[in-house]
């Protein structure tokens, strides 16, 4: 098993995929958008709720047009958005070079939907910061 785990990623750091400037540009795009949302958080939002005692820690994390703010939890709960950013980029990085050599356009496609959800985290994010601040 750890035979054909070496061998894929041998495969996969040898595909001519990395060379082409519309996968890497647009897969780079995303991290670095991904990375944002975490300084983001780290700078602006952290600092604000770090030192709150555990009963105040409880922030509003949604907020509708409708209802107003309709869920309340933990500071901690803001680093779901980051985290599912990133799962989402590591998973449409690896299928998109996986699939380079067999569909081209798939890995284009998985490769900017990639940077179309990080900008869509980074807004959410954006929003969650500014009804707690």
């Amino acid at each position: 098993m750890l035979i054909h785990f070496y061998q894929f990623f041998n495969r996969f750091k040898s595909t001519p995929a990395w060379k082409n400037k519309l996968l890497s540009i647009p897969l780079g795009a995303a991290a670095m958008v991904n990375l944002a949302i975490w300084l983001l958080i780290y700078f602006k939002f952290y600092p604000a709720v770090y030192s709150l005692p555990q009963e105040q820690s409880y922030i509003p994390l949604h907020y509708n047009i409708y209802t107003g703010i309709d869920l309340f939890g933990s500071w901690q709960r803001i680093f779901i958005w980051p985290t599912i950013g990133l799962i989402i980029l590591i998973i449409n990085l690896v299928l998109a070079i996986v699939l380079y050599d067999k569909k081209e356009i798939i890995s284009y496609f998985l490769s900017f939907a990639a940077v179309f959800v990080q900008v869509f985290l980074l807004i959410a994010t954006m929003l969650t910061i500014l009804i707690n601040i």
